[in-house]
């Protein structure tokens, strides 16, 4: 549902003979703008399932730029740009739709299994959900774009489209492009970092944690089926380009297959880095396993995140709210209350940050609140008897009739 507004832009624009040459440069403009706002808030966060909200907000963002990309392509009859731009953004659509869909399984996961959505009471997960900390680990390097999962190659795709379109001389939207993509990549490993990190490592910061366990395994099959997928996509990439040369066919009628002739030899080298770097991965993983310490030894290691304290309290772990300090100066909804200690004897202090978003909260809420009120006044058209609601298509119906007939003499 989040991509029908991405499908209803590619399928009206595949059916425009033409294409204003700012309407790419707009469309580019409004995603980078979403791809910024949306992973900067989701950073803010310390409802961690509102924290993914966000970063779909952002993933949004990144394929309204490829789409963006493409119909620039199109305006400037640039088949490359084209195919580079409508295959990203294609492309991270398929991906996003897999890696999200592990996200959401495993925070679903973590509820049911805490009861609470809230960041700061959590911690020290994995040692209490061993298989579902491992089975989301795979979502968070995708979602961070990072090698060798799938949306590190959608990303790589509009990474080369704007590089192509900065070498063809479009350098203001190429340039912006390149600076949201790269910003927008640096804050979503922040986010994902704080969010595996503040809920499976450390120790527990609260008694909700006490009794958490993994769910069964019927829940976490569709998990281990999504995280092969995100691996699966990430090394096939090679073998779905020509399909998506034929969407992109569709999509922008008579684009040439550039895409399976064009990177052959870069997905080549791509592909098999990320496979060097996975027989790596496994090889590191089974020696750890091999030379494990004793149970003797390992009861005495104090967990992550412990800072510097042999035996550290959940007091002395960082928490969500700590991590997004740092970037409050470049959150307008972002409110942190620190009381300065300056006594020689102080009392204690509190930290505290608050989160307000500033478009969706402070913007749209208070003037919707207003029109639904206004609204309310025509409540008396929906007295819940099926007969009036035909009643009512009947009406439409014979509006629009009597408007074909009359329309010539009312246009002249």
């Amino acid at each position: 549902m989040l991509k029908m507004g991405i499908y209803g832009i590619l399928r009206i624009s595949s059916l425009l003979p033409s294409i204003p040459s700012g309407f790419g440069a707009a469309l580019l403009f409004l995603g980078a703008l979403s791809a910024v706002y949306g992973v900067g808030n989701a950073l803010a966060q310390r409802d961690y399932k509102r924290l993914l909200a966000y970063s779909s907000i952002e993933n949004l963002g990144i394929i309204a730029m490829g789409v963006g990309l493409g119909l620039s392509g199109r305006a400037n009859h640039d088949p490359w740009l084209v195919a580079l731009g409508f295959g990203g953004a294609i492309f991270h659509v398929w991906n996003h739709s897999i890696f999200k869909s592990l996200l959401f399984f495993g925070a679903g996961s973590i509820l049911h299994a805490t009861g609470t959505r809230d960041l700061e009471t959590l911690g020290g997960l994995a040692s209490r959900m061993p298989a579902t900390a491992l089975l989301m680990f795979p979502a968070i390097l995708a979602v961070s774009a990072l090698p060798p999962f799938n949306a590190f190659l959608s990303e790589w795709f509009l990474y080369r489209g704007v590089f192509a379109s900065l070498s063809r001389g479009y350098p203001w939207s190429a340039a912006l492009a390149l600076v949201a993509l790269a910003l927008a990549g640096g804050l979503a490993a922040a986010a994902f970092a704080k969010f595996y990190g503040i809920i499976f490592l450390g120790s527990a910061r609260s008694p909700v944690v006490d009794h958490a366990h993994d769910p069964s395994q019927t829940m976490l099959l569709p998990m281990a089926v999504l995280a092969c997928l995100s691996l699966g996509t990430g090394l096939a990439g090679l073998l779905l380009l020509p399909c998506l040369d034929r969407i992109v066919a569709v999509v922008a009628p008579g684009s040439s297959a550039m895409l399976a002739r064009g990177l052959r030899a870069d997905m080549r080298l791509l592909v098999g880095a990320e496979a060097l770097l996975v027989a790596g991965g496994l090889s590191a993983l089974l020696w750890w396993r091999r030379s494990g310490a004793s149970p003797e030894t390992e009861s005495l290691r104090p967990p992550t995140w412990d800072c510097g304290y042999a035996v550290p309290v959940p007091r002395a772990e960082y928490s969500g709210s700590s991590f997004t300090n740092a970037w409050a100066p470049l959150q307008p909804g972002l409110k942190t209350r620190i009381r300065r200690i300056t006594a020689t004897f102080p009392k204690p202090a509190v930290f505290r940050s608050e989160f307000r978003d500033v478009v969706g909260e402070m913007f749209l809420g208070p003037r919707m609140g207003r029109l639904a009120l206004r609204l309310l006044r025509f409540r008396g058209l929906q007295p819940g008897y099926l007969s009036i609601y035909i009643l009512y298509v009947l009406l439409a119906l014979l509006a629009a009739f009597l408007w074909m007939l009359l329309r010539g003499r009312l246009l002249g």
